[in-house]
C-alpha cells in the first residue's frame, strides 16, 4: 500500500488511483534491479508515468517512473539507451505536465531529483563531454553503474 498522502498526490495528478504502487512494483520487473533502497520502508510507493498516463498523452515522450520516499525526496527514473536528445524530449515533457498536472507531486515532495538509467547495452557519455554536459543542464543524474541509490531515510 502506498503511503497515504503520497498517493493523494498522485491520483490527483493522474486521475488514477490504481497508479500507485507500494515500494517499487509500479516499475518493470526488469527496471526494479535497477534501484538499491536499503529499508524499502522508506518508500511512499512508485508509480509507472508512461504506462499510467498514455492515453492522456499517446502521442508524447513520456517519463518511465517517480519514486516516493517518506522523506519526501521525489525521485524521477528514466530507463533508456543512448538517446540524449531523446532523455532531454521527455525531461522536457515532465517539467511541462508537473507545472500543468503534477503540482500536487511537486507540493508533495520537498525535493526532486531526476536520473537516467542507461539500459544495459547503452554506454554512459563521460565526464565533461558535450551529452554529459547537456544532461547536467537539464538537471539529469547518471545513474552510477546503472544503479539508482536515492537517499529516502
Amino acid at each position: 500500500m502506498c503511503e497515504p498522502a503520497f498517493a493523494h498526490a498522485v491520483a490527483q495528478a493522474i486521475d488514477r488511483p490504481d497508479c500507485c504502487q507500494p515500494g517499487i512494483q509500479a516499475l518493470s520487473r526488469s527496471h526494479r534491479r535497477s534501484i538499491r533502497v536499503p529499508n524499502t520502508r522508506d518508500l511512499a510507493g512508485s508509480v509507472n508515468l508512461d504506462d499510467c498516463l498514455h492515453d492522456a498523452y499517446p502521442e508524447d515522450a513520456r517519463w518511465d517512473y517517480a519514486i516516493g520516499c517518506t522523506n519526501r525526496l521525489l525521485v524521477f527514473v528514466e530507463v533508456h539507451g543512448y538517446d540524449i536528445s531523446g532523455i532531454a524530449r521527455k525531461k522536457d515533457w515532465l517539467s511541462q505536465f508537473l507545472q500543468s498536472h503534477g503540482r500536487a507531486l511537486v507540493a508533495w515532495a520537498r525535493s526532486q531529483v531526476y536520473y537516467w538509467v542507461p539500459t544495459p547495452r547503452a554506454s554512459v557519455p563521460r565526464q565533461g563531454s558535450r551529452d554529459y554536459n547537456r544532461l547536467r543542464e537539464k538537471g539529469i543524474k547518471i545513474a552510477k553503474n546503472k544503479t539508482v541509490s536515492p537517499e529516502c531515510s
